[in-house]
């Protein structure tokens, strides 16, 4: 069994400019973490799947919550940002069958 964990970042930023963009769990299994499984930092995606809040037990003894997502569907958006200069990759789709991550270590 195929298991791919990612930590993502996403952007929301208001057209103030006010950056409330957070960090993002996103877990793959089977054949969509094989498929997706070369990604490289820079790379856009949009996933689909269902959402979550975990929790763990923090160095410091503070129960922590954090989101994550188990991705049913995933598409590579084709081109890296401006600044890194690549040329555009050729999109892709995958979707599986499910299930629970399960987790130990949050991030």
């Amino acid at each position: 069994m195929s298991v791919l964990g990612l930590k993502i970042k996403v952007a929301n930023t208001s057209k103030r400019g006010d950056d409330k963009s957070f960090i993002l769990a996103v877990t793959m299994w089977e054949e969509l973490a094989n498929e997706f499984s070369t990604l490289e930092k820079g790379d856009r995606i949009v996933v689909d799947g269902r959402l979550s809040v975990e929790s763990y037990t923090a160095k410091d003894g503070l129960q922590r919550e954090f989101p994550r997502l188990t991705a049913a569907s995933c598409m590579l958006m084709g081109c890296k940002p401006p600044a890194q200069e690549q040329a555009p990759a050729p999109a892709s789709t995958a979707s599986f069958g499910g299930g629970d991550p399960g987790s130990d270590i949050p991030f």
